[in-house]
């Protein structure tokens, strides 16, 4: 049988080769290096998805709160980054806007501020459900969700319906498609980086996701894909080169 990528002796041009516009590689998660490259790779790529798709995104915010004061960030004891401790729960709304506008980096990728809409690919980013493949780092797209108001023009989500899109074993709960699981939000206590180096420990209630239109090096660990588009430009070594080059 012929190699699909081979030249078509006929009409002496090569078929079959792979374009960046192919439908194959629109939505496919682009593996690179940097979280700072994922994250503004995933916010282009919902704005560009919900166009494509002929859909209004729509926005939805967490919950936040501040943690105790002995409940400090303790991944970085330098003066920079040090603590911000406070004795009041609430969160002052100027504060709370720029926390809600943070990247998912510096959130440990709970996020402030989530778009959705219909057929959104999506990564699940915590340990919802192991025996079910609801796992951190799992695939999906978004097939619907509930909420509920958090301020006078604002709305949080209580649940996220997703469909795992390779999960390594189907899925059937009551009254769900197959492969289709619920992410409900919780509530967590994260650092936050904030932009002038302060570290600040909140309590956040939120849908843990985020768009997955890009992924790290270190995520794309042991995933197969059929389609595998990569940029290899910031790797540190050979073996991250090889880990990603692998996964096709």
């Amino acid at each position: 049988m012929r190699n699909k990528f081979e030249l078509n002796k006929t009409h002496g041009k090569a078929t079959g080769k792979p374009k960046l516009h192919d439908p194959n590689f629109q939505n496919v998660s682009m593996i690179l290096s940097y979280n700072s490259h994922r994250d503004r790779i995933n916010e282009l790529g919902v704005t560009r998805f919900a166009k494509d798709t002929g859909q209004t995104l729509e926005t939805f915010y967490s919950l936040d709160h501040y943690g105790s004061p002995d409940e400090g960030t303790r991944h970085n004891k330098s003066k920079k980054n040090a603590e911000v401790k406070h004795k009041v729960d609430k969160i002052h709304p100027h504060l709370q806007e720029q926390l809600w506008m943070l990247p998912h980096k510096d959130t440990n990728n709970h996020p402030g501020k989530l778009s959705l809409c219909i057929g959104l690919p999506v990564m699940i980013k915590a340990n919802e459900a192991t025996e079910c493949n609801v796992t951190n780092g799992a695939e999906a797209i978004v097939v619907g969700w509930a909420s509920k108001p958090l301020t006078g023009d604002k709305r949080m989500l209580e649940v996220v319906f997703v469909k795992l899109t390779a999960a390594p074993t189907p899925v059937k709960l009551d009254g769900l498609p197959e492969n289709a699981v619920p992410i409900a939000a919780q509530s967590m206590k994260i650092p936050c980086l904030m932009p002038n180096g302060h570290a600040l420990t909140i309590h956040r209630t939120q849908v843990a996701l985020i768009p997955n239109f890009a992924m790290t090096d270190f995520s794309s660990q042991g995933r197969t894909r059929p389609y595998n588009v990569v940029d290899l430009q910031n790797f540190k070594n050979h073996q991250s080169v090889y880990n990603c080059l692998s996964h096709v």
